[in-house]
């Protein structure tokens, strides 16, 4: 598992926790280090993660509209 992963897992089961709270569960749930000075990185990362997924999904729907627009392709 990567850390990021198992980032978003933690905040998932704990919420809104501090960074040595999440850093101390992380460790002892997953056995992966990551210090309390980091979690503000991976707390970024995972936003814009999450940022680009609902972006990815919205460009879905509308190529999936412009390309199913009642015509035939061929």
């Amino acid at each position: 598992m990567e850390k990021l992963e198992a980032y978003r897992k933690a905040v998932a089961e704990l919420g809104s926790a501090s960074a040595e709270e999440l850093s101390r569960h992380i460790e002892e749930k997953y056995g992966i280090e990551i210090a309390p000075n980091y979690i503000p990185l991976y707390r970024a990362s995972l936003q814009e993660w999450e940022k680009m997924n609902r972006q990815r999904q919205a460009a879905k729907v509308v190529v999936a509209a412009t390309t199913n627009d009642g015509h035939d392709a061929a």
